[in-house]
């Protein structure tokens, strides 16, 4: 039965099991649940078959995916599982993009790649991967609620909504890519949670799709977990109080602790702020409510006024959907689910429109979201849903039928024409190989906002990682163990001065023969600089934990510790419940 009659508002009846009805009900499910799935799969290909390609797409942050992936993948091979020091960055001198930069697609891309796949077909094949989970998830939930036909229809919507295609294939920024897989998991787990069967594992999963999206995208969760946390109270509170969903949530939030708490309250110790300042600067990049609807379509950039080289229109067939279910409240009260997708809309267009400026000027965390528009990420995944819903409130039977197939190729019509690049390059892989990204300088963002904050100047690349400053050393030998640690002998016959080829950054420890050695900032680079005492010594350089993130890892351990048991809880009573195995039944028969 679907998910609205246990659900939803009773004045709505709920869609018929599989949400075609009518004449179709002859139709076995199991034979509607193919054909559903079917068109899903041909959707997915249409989408994705732009990236189903061995060369790099054309688009604005493609070609800062390549190198991130190449240093990702050196923490990886290395052992280091948490990937926090990118080391060929910065000139070949390194900084923490990772510890302040989402890792869920980085992950999924590695995945691809220890495979056996090249950097650039893994990172597209991570998208493709992720295009296939973000229509299953919206299928899953939306099938709950609309059947399995108009699970499908959202699910196309989902796939084809323009933003979704802007994400994908104008900006290639396939981190807010990798969040849409999260976004409708999150929503089906907040309602199964709410019911007495399986609901601890219905938490759990809560948890692990609420830390999916904070790992997958810094923006779009810091609108989304708002979101989230009010929709449980759609459903009435008065009688009971949601607590297993708000748990969940609280939950997954610790779990992505050891992320979000150093990049959050280390902000401070990276240049942040450039993000603040010229064509980044989040002003230069509210949405016009014209803009919502104009259908144009293009590969620029995002800029200032009401040109803009790239569409944000929301889509003619997911507002057909919006206006519907607006005007299904004139005559009947509206489920939970609806009517809080409506109210996620109206959310996602306000923040990223004009009319929110004075909110964004106000909170300065809002600001280094960069581009108001991302919020439009919270528009596609509630029209989308919105728009499946609409099949099934069509009479039983040949128009339902009807209707949703035309809804279907509409929204085919109008999206597949955009779902492809706006070209390829033609990328020699050799080119970013560690040594290369330092050698060349190949930067990973538009403003190096991840470098150190003590760095003023970028040093050129250093031809050592370690060089005398001063004193009488008669050997130096140096080499880089993993991205984390280098060691280093020494050989002097007098006190000597080391300079490191080396960003400093809290967490950066020296240790000489086993003992802690302090180290000084070079201005204005950031480097390294260290003394040595006279003798032959050993150095050990290593990247570790702060007090800080030392207790957001803790925190994160206590809450997968707190996921794992009530994973026993919730399975311990079906392993008690195991009927007897016949041959002991047989023999208490045979004994009585």
């Amino acid at each position: 039965m679907p998910l609205q009659s246990e659900l939803d508002a009773k004045p709505t009846p709920s869609p018929p099991p599989g949400g075609e009805g009518g004449g179709f009900r002859s139709i076995s499910p199991e034979f509607r649940e193919g054909v559903a799935l079917l068109l899903l799969s041909v959707g997915v290909w249409l989408c994705a078959r732009g990236i189903l390609v061995p060369r790099l797409i054309v688009a604005h942050d493609a070609l800062e995916y390549l190198p991130r992936q190449v240093e990702f993948h050196e923490n990886i091979s290395a052992g280091i599982l948490l990937p926090r020091w990118a080391p060929d960055l910065g000139n070949g001198h390194g900084y923490p993009f990772f510890l302040y930069n989402p890792p869920f697609f980085y992950y999924v891309a590695e995945g691809f790649h220890l495979a056996g796949l090249p950097f650039v077909a893994s990172i597209h094949a991570a998208a493709a991967f992720l295009l296939l989970l973000s229509a299953a998830s919206m299928y899953a939930w939306a099938r709950a609620h609309w059947g399995c036909f108009g699970g499908m229809i959202s699910a196309i919507a989902y796939l084809f909504a323009p933003y979704f295609l802007v994400v994908l294939y104008v900006r290639a920024s396939f981190s807010d890519f990798a969040v849409f897989f999260w976004l409708p998991i999150t929503f089906l787990c907040v309602e199964r949670s709410l019911r007495p069967k399986g609901r601890r594992a219905w938490i759990v999963g809560l948890a692990l799709s609420t830390a999916g999206v904070i790992l997958s995208s810094n923006p779009v969760a810091l609108f989304f977990l708002p979101v989230l946390a009010l929709y449980p109270f759609a459903y009435g509170w008065r009688r009971a109080f949601p607590w297993p969903p708000l748990s969940g949530i609280v939950l997954g939030v610790a779990l992505a602790g050891w992320f979000w708490i150093p990049a959050l309250f280390g902000k401070s110790l990276i240049h942040i702020d450039r993000l603040l300042v010229g064509y980044l600067h989040y002003g230069n990049h509210f949405v016009h409510p014209a803009q919502f609807l104009r259908g144009m379509w293009g590969y620029g950039l995002s800029l200032p006024g009401v040109e803009d080289g790239f569409s944000f229109e929301v889509g003619w067939p997911q507002l057909g959907a919006v206006a519907f279910w607006s005007l299904v409240r004139l005559r009947r009260r509206w489920p939970p689910s609806v009517g809080y997708a409506l109210f996620v809309v109206a959310f996602g267009l306000f923040f990223a429109s004009t009319l929110s400026r004075p909110i964004w000027d106000r909170l300065p965390l809002l600001q280094y979201v960069e581009f108001p528009w991302r919020t439009l990420t919270l528009v596609v995944f509630a029209a989308a849903f919105l728009t499946g819903g609409c099949v099934t409130r069509l009479p039983a039977g040949a128009p339902r039928f009807l209707g949703g197939g035309g809804l279907l190729l509409l929204l085919l019509l109008i999206g597949v024409p955009r779902a492809r690049p706006q070209g390829y390059h033609s990328v020699v892989e050799a080119n970013y190989r560690p040594a290369e990204i330092a050698r060349r300088g190949i930067a990973v963002t538009t403003r190096r906002e991840y470098e150190p904050r003590r760095v003023k100047v970028l040093a050129p690349p250093s031809p050592a990682l370690l060089a005398v400053e001063r004193g009488g050393v008669s050997r130096l030998r140096s080499e880089r163990a993993s991205p984390e640690r280098i060691v280093a002998w020494v050989e002097s016959r007098s006190e000597a001065t080391l300079r490191l080829a080396l960003h400093g950054f809290p967490g950066w420890r020296i240790v000489l023969d086993g003992k802690p050695l302090s180290w000084r900032y070079i201005p204005p680079y950031g480097l390294m600089r260290f003394e040595v005492p006279p003798g032959v010594h050993q150095v050990t350089i290593r990247f570790g934990n702060t007090p800080l993130r030392a207790i957001a890892s803790l925190l994160s351990l206590l809450a997968l510790l707190g996921l794992v048991a009530l994973l026993a809880l919730e399975i311990s009573p079906h392993l008690r419940e195991r009927p007897p195995r016949p041959e002991m039944a047989g023999e208490r028969s045979i004994e009585r």
